[in-house]
């Protein structure tokens, strides 16, 4: 008996094991701190590594430390969607009330010419070649990146037909609306496209959608509430069915991804080829950034990633100092942080790779760095207990030294750097040239009245 009741015990310890090393352990995700929105309809990352959020308070970016958020005083709505990156770097997307806008050097501009007020719906954008397309009642919005000049295509067979969703292959486009299909390529215009299919009917009874971006030639058009995916390929002017798998619920997205694509419904995400499996987060998009770590952008949650790479225990900024060395100021530089230590030293620490590196060492006389403050991209100023210096990143150089002790504070104002100090507040021109003081003098004192210039320093006041 005894012997029946440990085969028994071994038999069912091969089947536990067996279940679990041949079942994958769902992923457990969170929320990223700091987002200001806890509903991301599309995920980003350009070409400098940043990440780029579109949600229901706007677009964002984010560094990896913090979140900068973009607007613009012409924006009818907030809620944002479709991202994308051109050769120039401009970032790319549209509103639900029907505008276009992109960001060039920190700045969210709107692309006036789309006239989003006559449209029913919300335009669908891609990057063609060197151009912007957009899905209008029209047909297709059309502008030149490099020229920012716009016009409409209409297919002339079809004028009254416009589009509401659209892909963008390799050599064309393809775009769809109101039971219509079109392809454009330059010098062709805007065409008719055929479909024949037993499928159309169905496609044409649903909320059809054309994904943006597309798997290597393969388009792919989500239908609910039948809540089918079908994926298509174009062969010349003529749209022909792969495959259209059926799931279970609602689709929100296709998230298209070099080698594989996800399919994102309200209750899980399916990766494909293969069947890595994501559930109970609603997600909208996700992508990789240049580390090779996933994010998620979820319609409940917001920006989302896994627990693992975000657990303060295991993700710890370990940045080694010296022996009796610790940190006295720091401050974010694009995308690192620049660190002053007691020492007298400047590192510059780059979060995503955990790498430092020394920019300044101070003699021991100087006791260390106090403070610092950004100018610009490439300077950053200096305080210490014996003065106060503007040192050039890029060059690792310093550029400029001033007489003062332990400053509190500094900023800058119309060319000049202001300093508060134990002393009182001391303002003087940003660059110093002796021989464009009189002027920047005259020009400061006519906008700030009561200050008074100091003997003995021709820049102090």
């Amino acid at each position: 008996m005894r012997g029946y009741f440990e085969i028994l015990w071994l038999s069912l310890f091969l089947l536990v094991f067996s279940i679990t090393v041949g079942v994958s352990q769902p992923k457990i995700l969170q929320r990223v701190p700091g987002m200001p929105s806890t509903e991301v309809y599309d995920l980003f990352t350009d070409s400098k590594g940043f990440l780029w959020i579109a949600h229901s308070m706007g677009v964002s970016k984010y560094d990896g430390i913090s979140f900068t958020t973009y607007s613009n005083p012409q924006q009818s709505s907030l809620k944002c969607t479709g991202l994308l990156e051109d050769k120039y770097g401009r970032i790319w997307f549209n509103n639900f009330t029907g505008q276009i806008f992109y960001i060039e050097n920190g700045r969210m501009n709107l692309l006036a010419a789309y006239n989003g007020k006559n449209e029913p719906n919300f335009p669908r954008i891609g990057l063609f070649k060197d151009m912007l397309v957009a899905t209008t009642k029209r047909g297709l919005f059309i502008c030149n990146i490099n020229t920012l000049k716009c016009h409409y295509e209409t297919c002339k067979y079809s004028p009254g037909k416009g589009t509401r969703s659209l892909s963008v292959l390799n050599d064309k486009v393809i775009a769809y609306g109101n039971k219509s299909w079109f392809v454009y390529k330059p010098g062709d215009g805007l065409k008719a496209a055929y479909f024949n299919s037993r499928d159309a009917n169905l496609i044409n009874e649903n909320a059809g959608t054309l994904n943006v971006r597309t798997f290597k030639d393969t388009a792919f058009l989500f239908c609910n509430p039948a809540s089918v995916v079908y994926k298509l390929i174009l062969v010349n002017d003529s749209l022909k069915i792969c495959s259209a798998p059926q799931f279970k619920y609602y689709i929100n997205t296709v998230t298209v991804q070099n080698n594989k694509y996800w399919i994102n419904t309200v209750k899980y995400s399916v990766e494909k080829p293969g069947n890595n499996f994501i559930k109970g987060y609603d997600i909208s998009s996700l992508v990789v950034d240049k580390q090779g770590h996933t994010w998620y952008g979820s319609l409940q949650k917001g920006l989302i990633s896994d627990l693992e790479s975000n657990n303060p225990l295991k993700n710890q900024c370990i940045m080694p100092l010296l022996k009796g060395d610790i940190i006295q100021c720091l401050i974010k530089n694009d995308s690192t942080l620049l660190i002053g230590t007691q020492n007298g030293k400047l590192i510059s620490y780059d979060p995503h790779t955990n790498k430092s590196s020394i920019l300044i060492s101070l003699p021991a006389k100087r006791n260390g760095i106090s403070y610092l403050k950004m100018l610009n991209e490439n300077n950053v100023l200096v305080g210490s207990t014996t003065n106060t210096f503007i040192f050039n990143i890029l060059k690792r150089h310093v550029e400029q030294t001033f007489p003062y002790m332990s400053i509190k504070q500094a900023d800058t104002i119309n060319q000049s750097i202001v300093f508060a100090t134990s002393a009182g507040l001391i303002i003087r021109p940003y660059k110093d040239n002796p021989a464009n003081y009189e002027g920047w003098k005259a020009r400061f004192c006519k906008q700030f009245k009561g200050l008074t210039e100091v003997e003995g320093d021709y820049s102090n006041f």
